[in-house]
């Protein structure tokens, strides 16, 4: 299952990106595809067009789950009375 996530660095800005599963209690390292910065831009610290990274998660002080963009909330519903 894919997720959108913000990972959190420590002393390093957040970055976004896509988690193709979260990381097991002995993984080590954490593979995030399609690095942005929060602002939709490629991540400065990176050569241009890399698609995937691999992070120590030793460096990582926390992952945000962003909520899916399934447009769930524009579904209306009513109940007949």
């Amino acid at each position: 299952m894919t997720v959108q996530a913000r990972i959190h660095f420590y002393n390093q800005d957040p970055i976004r990106g896509m988690l193709l599963e979260m990381p097991a209690v002995r993984d080590t390292l954490l593979r995030i595809q399609s690095p942005l910065q929060d602002n939709n831009i490629e991540v400065d610290y990176l050569s241009t067009g890399v698609s995937v990274i691999y992070v120590s998660v030793s460096d990582i002080k926390c992952i945000e789950i962003l909520p899916e963009d399934d447009g769930d909330d524009l579904l209306v519903s009513f109940v007949r009375e």
